[in-house]
């Protein structure tokens, strides 16, 4: 009885090569969707969905490594040494990894699912198993990284939540997470060069 009905699965008439039968044409429609919901959020502040994604071009100098980013590594941020947060700039090392593994992340699975959206028009078979593995893992990365971000950034770290809501971060927990942010915003006249209770410094 199970023979027949596999048997009768496997012949059932199936057009694999549909875009409907790609998995990387329903993260596509996924994408549009998501574009979609975000454009009235945009709208409220007058950002077009091109210049959001200037913004993000712009955050790049903010995210080049640089040496207090291998003593962030080293002590773990942190969370390995006793809670005491080493020095960072406005964005920590943890947070640049976060931003280049999306964005090259992002690159190589673009790349890869247009090969697979478009079957043996741009490589062949070789090429073809290549994409998939370089989607598959790059699907798997990419979850595990967004869902750790989405831990930390609510309720692994205490404040930050908040920061992103509001846009601002109350100086002293600036002093603590990002303090060389926080001194070349003091130096700009940007925030108070001693920490003040309450005072909200904006972040950018």
């Amino acid at each position: 009885m199970l023979t027949s009905i596999l048997f009768a699965m496997n012949d059932a008439p199936t057009d694999r090569l549909a875009l409907d039968s790609q998995l990387c044409f329903a993260l596509y429609r996924a994408n549009r969707a998501v574009v979609r919901s975000y454009r009235p959020l945009l709208a409220e502040l007058g950002l077009t969905y091109p210049q959001y994604l200037m913004m993000l071009v712009l955050w790049i100098k903010d995210n080049i490594p640089e040496k207090a980013d291998l003593t962030w590594i080293k002590q773990g941020g942190g969370f390995l040494n006793n809670g005491f947060h080493p020095e960072a700039s406005r964005f920590n090392a943890g947070q640049k990894m976060i931003f280049w593994t999306v964005v090259l992340g992002g690159m190589a699975m673009a790349l890869s699912g247009y090969m697979l959206m478009f079957p043996f028009y741009l490589t062949g078979v070789g090429g073809m198993q290549i994409a998939h593995i370089i989607h598959s893992l790059g699907t798997a990365v990419m979850v595990t990284v967004i869902f750790g971000h989405i831990y930390i950034g609510t309720i692994g770290m205490e404040g930050a939540f908040d920061a992103m809501g509001s846009g601002e971060v109350d100086v002293n927990w600036a002093r603590e997470h990002h303090s060389l942010w926080l001194e070349e915003e003091a130096r700009k006249g940007r925030a108070p060069q001693a920490p003040a209770v309450g005072h909200r410094a904006p972040a950018e």
